[in-house]
């Protein structure tokens, strides 16, 4: 299950950029939003990602199809990370940090001001 994705430093991405699939307090909608009853929180069931051309609808698609490939088939010793990084700044393209994953103890309601919020 997917709470929260926060990335950086990924093709059009330079600054750290957050998909949030926690829900809002709005109540509108209350019964089509889960609770998950352990975190005190509710779940967006689905996530719409829309924006104009070149806005980097698909690099945060690549970014979460990169990240689910390293955790289900990591990588060989021999092969290191296929990263791309942010490539219109110097000083971001030998940086080694196209993803950072949140701790679990994280909240994922707070926005650490550092951050885009996407969703």
């Amino acid at each position: 299950m997917l709470v929260r994705f926060t990335f950086e430093n990924w093709r059009s991405f330079r600054d750290a950029s957050i998909l949030n699939l926690v829900a809002t307090d709005e109540e509108e909608h209350g019964k089509r939003v889960p609770e998950i009853q352990d975190y005190g929180f509710r779940l967006l069931p689905t996530v719409a990602i829309y924006g104009g051309n070149a806005s980097g609808k698909s690099n945060l698609f690549k970014a979460l199809q990169f990240s689910q490939r390293m955790i289900t088939q990591g990588v060989g010793v021999r092969n290191g990370i296929p990263v791309e990084p942010f490539r219109l700044d110097a000083k971001y393209v030998n940086r080694l940090r196209p993803n950072k994953s949140d701790k679990h103890k994280h909240n994922p309601r707070k926005n650490n001001g550092k951050t885009k919020k996407i969703v």
